[in-house]
């Protein structure tokens, strides 16, 4: 940082680690003004001087043109998205941090068929309380990981149709959804998942869940998957023995 500048520059920076600058620049101080992107273009101007954004930033966050204040402020950012004609080809880190974002209109008639990851998808859309997804197309996904962490408003969430054959991570896919009481993941069919850790970590409130078509004989990693879940009561796991009970619990 240079002070004499009052502004942060960040330069040549990945664009998968948005989300954590983005909780960087929460805990800034008060007095600085500024943050740089190197070659960015755009500009927003209220009590920061000036933000700029690189091109790779856009690509995986492309909200960061709307928003109307500054970003330790959450009282103008996005609420609604109406996302009915987009054309889609990678999720990662799509509305990854939009924590004011209430209403999502049109997303389940995405097409999703090419869709290879869909990692960060919404993580820290802390405001959401509801999203059906059902009509996704998921036949060709690989990761979830991290998928809905942190999206701590939500109480439905409808996911049961959906093809996970070739997923092989679902890493804290889940992780504090602390508002969702129950989960029916029950069409899912697991063949080729191998990282299930911390996928339920923090769903204080879930009672019920049911992954009754999981195949966990390929899993490889398993640990804390149900961690602080308090108030779970029933899982259901068909077609299992011991052995791979004890794999994740």
């Amino acid at each position: 940082m240079n002070s004499s500048h009052n502004c942060l520059l960040f330069s040549g920076v990945n664009s998968k680690y948005l989300c954590l600058i983005k909780s960087f620049i929460f805990s800034l101080e008060k007095s600085v003004k500024g943050i740089s992107f190197a070659h960015g273009t755009r500009k927003l101007v209220k009590s920061l001087d000036y933000i700029h954004i690189s091109p790779s930033f856009e690509d995986y966050y492309p909200f960061f043109e709307h928003r109307t204040s500054t970003i330790s402020s959450r009282d103008s950012i996005i609420t609604s998205l109406n996302v009915s004609n987009w054309k889609v080809k990678n999720l990662d880190y799509l509305f990854c941090a939009l924590d004011s974002l209430t209403t999502l209109t049109g997303i389940n008639q995405w097409d999703t068929s090419e869709v290879l990851t869909m990692s960060y998808t919404f993580f820290g859309c802390e405001s959401l309380t509801t999203l059906n997804l059902n009509g996704w197309n998921t036949a060709n996904v690989v990761s979830m990981d991290y998928m809905f962490k942190l999206c701590s408003s939500l109480t439905s969430l409808n996911l049961s149709s959906w093809d996970t054959r070739t997923v092989t991570s679902t890493y804290q896919m889940f992780s504090y959804c602390s508002k969702l009481t129950s989960l029916d993941l029950s069409g899912w069919h697991t063949d080729s998942l191998e990282d299930v850790a911390y996928m339920f970590d923090g769903c204080e409130a879930l009672e019920y869940l049911d992954i009754r078509n999981f195949d966990l004989s390929n899993i490889t990693f398993a640990f804390s998957t149900f961690y602080d879940c308090y108030a779970l009561k029933e899982i259901r796991l068909d077609n299992c023995n011991n052995y791979t009970i004890s794999k994740i619990i």
